[in-house]
């Protein structure tokens, strides 16, 4: 029979010391004996090493240095070599996905636990946690049933402990072992581990709680090999959590007992009060550059907090910034990694939205032969490509083979879009091999199979990716409606900050960097500075909740009645305490760190752990904050801010400052007083005007000018236009629908086709154009657009007006002095052009609805100046007509047709008439105030409430106070001349 010895102190400097003459002292005697040492985690493992160097400078030989989790596998190993037919499974996919099956299968029925079913992870966690406890479920299902666990809780309990047995059974018969199996089959081989058996001495460093699997495996250590274990204890409150495991379990296990002096040296603390978790960072990071100024290597400062997940995007950036190398315990998210998203749009574009396809092509990781794809997007955009395998092969499987040209605004001149043969080549290959690919096999094994191929065939390799593909294999033989939906779960799970602990470290490998860690990770460790974040309420301690399935009072049942040990839930307020009593003993110098206020001004309780004292205030006004610090710790950008020399401090570094120079000198020009600039659409117009003016100016886009000047500069000479998303639009647009009505009113009267006939003929045309996402929607449309037709059919009168020609393009040079000018060109397609017997004339445009046309004729075209559209067109008709014959101008006008308001049958249209046009000098006077601006290059932005329909109002700065103050005083100076 083993001894254990017991030795305990605080970790800095006793138990630290303790350990080096313990292992000296074990050296010493035999220097070849070997030796397991065995600590909470990694870390605190090789602080261990570095101690034993230390204590035998020479070197050493025959030590094992673990942490536990690692020590009980080697055992575990040992009993269940490859041979033996089990497979360990590390990771929480499988089990995940396992459990959930079973919920699906055999407790759907149960009230409790079926809701669970969608994810299981909570779930998964209490078994893990009942393993832990070395629960058995046919022990405690027994118990249940006697009443010796509580009778309030025993149905939820019973389904829980009966879910426990049927998934602890279903990986038995499948023969897997998960992470929570591990110590305690270890525990179990112990007795007979030749490993074990091959050690002279263990020595166990800083654990302060073992749940009982843990515990077991230490027992059955100590049967077999001498042990000293080395207990971090203080007689103080703080200490309070681990006061009852030592005094009652861990002393009476061991034959001598140690006290080391418990005279910590204190620790020089200094507070910082921030405003949000960036500013905590940031002011960490100037600590760090300050303490490395004083001589402190990296490696020996920390940046610790409760929990990193706040902090670790935060601290990575703003650490690049002043370049702080460091390690960290915290992992990156995955849920931005290219090659898992490029795998879940793969197996998640059943429908072949346009959108998931273009970014799937686009990946890094697709395999693609060649191409450009950002020629692809824009041609999927234009092809209108929406949704549906079908849409694919009708519009880009029908060009294969050449080029894909797209006649688009030919009114306006526009050129074409052209896609070249080869690039839509390399599309369809690739968009083919995605149609073409064989659906997935029944059964887990085939699945996973297919998938796997098809993540080699398309994708680039990831063995992330393909782990957690084969890992699905391992669900065979349970009746899974979805085995696609599994892949994706699990592939979302790999997103998740604790999901599969696939992450990738966050900060560097070097041990040389600043120790960014998690409180947990930091336990053991020492420093010679430590800065701690989150000292808040609710963080730092975290607000611990009762568990939702087991309670404190069944978990306290559990450990007396079973001698399972499980610690309630509600002692970690105590281990909260103990973790920072133990952080507070790590180091000489500590600073701690508090949120006044988070990012939004919201006022953030301090952590009652914090002492008393007057914390040094990070100023909220990103200039003040820099001002607050020297000089010399601000980075190059931070002192290029403060001290207003960018440029030189650019130079000085040796940077190409040339886009820093043009950048400042258009934000000193936007956010000044005074006349308008460049940057607010004052341009050289002269060449353009010439152009346009001889060329012919429509007027729909002088329209647009008279609305908002800018708009006009940034669509027809910038050339600016949204892009369509087909995919994204799940009804028809007012654009659509407009054509839809020209295109059915146009041919109904130019070949005189039967109305139902054309509307069903026209519909046909526009569905080869466009997906139809809903087609019960699509129905319903239709059935509106042909009412509405039939509806403006019936009330149009053709009895005085026939009509005469359509879709005519009507050009004229019209004497108005603009620009240096003495005539300007107009031009324009009419929708329909009518005669009449006496050689009176209709101009007729057709309008979806009235919705923006709120003032009469009259008023919209001769007092406000802004329906340019009717007399522009009144004007070139009757220069068009004009010159075969004399015009009955009396009886000729321009209508508008509102083609939905027909539907009312009241309002349906608006005319311009012979009458009106005698005013035609107060229209000019309106004209030629519009057109002036574009010679003079004045395209300032004009808000209204057009702004609520524009697409470019994430450009124009509307927004921006002196953007709008110089337009104002400009319009205003501009209706003063």
């Amino acid at each position: 029979m083993s001894v254990m010895d017991l030795v305990t102190g605080p970790f800095r400097p006793s138990l630290e010391q303790a350990f080096k003459e313990t292992f000296g002292r074990l050296r010493g005697r035999d220097p070849l004996a070997p030796l397991a040492v065995v600590a909470p985690s990694k870390r605190v493992a090789d602080r261990l090493k570095e101690l034993a160097l230390e204590a035998i400078p020479d070197g050493f030989a025959a030590v094992r240095f673990h942490n536990l989790f690692s020590f009980a596998r080697a055992i575990y190993e040992e009993a269940f070599p490859p041979a033996a037919g089990f497979r360990l499974l590390l990771d929480p996919l499988v089990p995940r996905r396992l459990l959930g099956a079973i919920l699906r299968r055999h407790f759907k029925e149960e009230r409790y636990l079926s809701r669970a079913a969608i994810d299981p992870g909570a779930l998964l966690a209490v078994i893990d946690e009942l393993k832990s406890a070395a629960v058995k479920p046919d022990h405690a299902l027994k118990a249940l049933a006697f009443e010796d666990l509580g009778w309030e809780d025993a149905p939820k309990l019973a389904e829980l402990l009966s879910l426990y047995k049927r998934a602890s059974e279903e990986l038995q018969r499948r023969k897997i072992h998960l992470r929570a199996d591990v110590v305690r089959l270890a525990a179990d081989a112990a007795p007979r581990s030749a490993l074990l058996g091959s050690f002279a001495h263990v020595l166990y460093y800083g654990f302060y709680d073992l749940d009982q699997n843990q515990l077991d495996l230490l027992r059955e250590v100590r049967r077999r090999v001498p042990v000293t274990l080395f207990f971090p204890y203080e007689e103080s409150p703080q200490h309070a959590y681990s006061a009852e495991f030592l005094k009652t379990i861990i002393a009476p296990m061991s034959e001598s007992s140690l006290a080391l002096d418990a005279k910590v040296p204190r620790p020089r603390i200094s507070q910082v009060a921030a405003s949000g978790a960036h500013d905590e960072v940031w002011a960490a990071a100037k600590e760090v550059l300050r303490l490395a100024d004083r001589g402190v290597p990296h490696s020996q400062i920390a940046v610790v907090a409760r929990t990193l997940e706040p902090y670790a995007g935060l601290i990575e950036s703003v650490f690049r910034e002043h370049q702080l190398p460091f390690t960290s315990s915290a992992k990156r998210r995955l849920d931005r990694d290219p090659a898992i998203k490029a795998a879940r749009l793969l197996f998640s574009i059943g429908d072949f939205d346009r959108g998931r396809v273009m970014d799937l092509v686009r990946s890094p990781f697709f395999k693609r032969a060649g191409g450009d794809p950002e020629l692809w997007d824009l041609a999927s955009r234009l092809m209108g490509i929406g949704h549906g395998a079908g849409a694919w092969g009708e519009r880009l499987g029908a060009v294969a083979g050449k080029d894909y040209v797209q006649k688009r605004g030919e009114r306006a001149g526009e050129k074409d879009f052209v896609l070249p043969a080869s690039e839509v080549a390399f599309f369809w290959r690739a968009v083919r091999g995605l149609l073409d690919a064989d659906p997935p096999p029944s059964g887990w094994k085939g699945f996973s199979k297919w998938a796997l191929e098809r993540h080699r065939k398309f994708l680039k390799t990831d063995e992330r990716v393909e782990a957690a593909i084969e890992s699905l294999a391992e669900l065979e033989g349970l009746a899974v409606d979805d085995p696609l939906a599994a892949l994706l779960d699990v592939l979302g799970e790999m997103t998740e900050p604790l999901g599969w602990q696939a992450g990738l470290p966050a900060g560097g490998r070097a041990k040389a960097g600043v120790q960014v860690l998690d409180a947990m990770a930091a336990r053991g460790l020492s420093f010679r500075a430590l800065i701690v974040l989150g000292m808040n309420e609710r963080v730092f301690p975290r607000f611990i909740l009762q568990d939702p399935f087991i309670r404190d009072s069944v978990r306290s049942r559990i450990e007396h009645r079973l001698g399972c040990r499980m610690t309630p839930k509600v002692k970690g307020y105590e281990e909260e305490r103990l973790l920072f009593a133990l952080l507070m003993a790590s180091s000489n110098e500590i600073v701690l760190s508090h949120q006044r206020s988070d990012e939004r001004g919201r006022v953030q309780v301090r952590s009652p752990f914090l002492p008393k004292g007057d914390p040094r205030s990070i100023p909220r006004r990103p200039a003040e904050r820099l001002r607050s610090e020297p000089l010399e710790l601000l980075t190059p950008r931070e002192a290029s801010l403060r001290t207003g020399q960018g440029e030189a401090v650019g130079r000085a570094m040796g940077w190409n400052v040339s886009m820093l120079v043009d950048a400042t000198s258009v934000l000193r020009k936007i956010e000044s007083r005074g006349p308008l600039t460049e940057h607010d659409g004052v341009v050289d117009a002269g060449a353009y005007w010439n152009s346009v003016a001889s060329y012919g100016l429509s007027p729909t886009p002088l329209e647009r000018l008279s609305e908002c000047p800018f708009r006009f500069f940034a669509q027809q000479m910038l050339r600016l236009e949204e892009l369509v998303e087909p995919e994204g639009e799940d009804m028809l647009s007012p654009l659509e629908i407009g054509h839809l009505y020209h295109d059915v009113l146009e041919r109904f009267h130019k070949r005189g086709d039967d109305l139902d006939g054309r509307l069903e003929k026209s519909f046909a045309e526009f569905q080869k154009t466009r997906s139809i996402r809903y087609p019960v929607l699509w129905e319903v449309e239709k059935g509106r657009i042909a009412e509405a037709v039939r509806a403006l059919v019936r009330l149009d009168d053709l009895e005085t007006f026939k009509p005469h020609s359509f879709e005519r393009e009507l050009k004229a040079e019209i004497p108005i002095e603009v620009g240096g000018r003495k005539t300007v060109t107009f031009r324009g397609f009419v929708d329909r052009l009518d005669l009449s017997a006496t050689n009176a004339f209709r101009v007729i445009d057709y309008k979806k609805s009235r919705g923006k046309y709120g003032w009469i004729m009259k008023t919209g075209v001769f007092e406000k100046g802004r329906y340019l559209q009717p007399p522009i067109y009144f004007l070139l008709a009757l220069h068009a007509l004009g010159r075969d014959k004399k015009v009955d101008l009396e009886n000729s006008k321009f209508s508008y047709y509102f083609i939905e308001e027909a539907l009312e049958g009241e309002t349906w249209e608006m005319e311009l008439t012979g009458e009106m046009w005698k005013e035609y000098p107060k229209f000019e006077a309106h004209l030629k105030r519009i057109l002036e601006q574009i010679p003079r290059g004045e395209f300032a932005i004009s808000p209204g409430d057009h702004c609520r329909s524009c697409e470019l109002g994430t450009v124009c700065r509307k927004s921006h106070l002196p953007t709008r103050i110089r337009a104002e005083e400009w319009e205003e100076s501009r209706d003063a001349r």
